[in-house]
């Protein structure tokens, strides 16, 4: 964290993630009259760069606010595609070390799959309210 006052903090980070996907694909069709079935699987597993900014807010000594934002992209090889993380959260500490945290979170993940056999693609949407308890080293 940089840009620090003791009441407000901003920073940037450089980080990677790491994905790991196995699905198995199955379809039916009807190819002149007479029915095919297909299957195959694809095992997938790739890091890529994360960029990262985050700000908090001390409201008092035992609450804070803050938000983050999360991206990355992969470029090449048999999956493409990007992946964005934000979130904006209340923290409420009774006690030194452990509290609470109230926090909306939105997950986008976009990633095309290019085979000799087939192309295809998925899309994750995941947002909605959190409830955490969190524990501060």
């Amino acid at each position: 964290m940089f840009l620090q006052d003791g009441k407000r903090a901003f920073g940037i980070g450089l980080g990677a993630m790491r994905y790991d996907i196995v699905a198995d694909l199955d379809a039916a069709a009807t190819v002149g009259g007479t029915p095919v079935a297909y299957a195959n699987d694809l095992s997938e597993d790739a890091s890529a760069p994360m960029l990262r900014a985050e700000y908090a807010h001390v409201l008092s000594a035992r609450w804070r606010w803050g938000a983050s934002l999360a991206y990355t992209r992969k470029n090449g090889g048999n999956v493409t595609g990007d992946a964005m993380d934000a979130q904006v959260e209340l923290e409420y500490f009774p006690w030194e070390r452990f509290g609470f945290s109230l926090r909306y979170n939105y997950n986008h993940v976009d990633l095309d799959f290019t085979r000799s056999r087939f192309d295809g693609n998925l899309n994750l949407d995941n947002r909605g309210p959190q409830l955490l308890g969190k524990l501060r080293f």
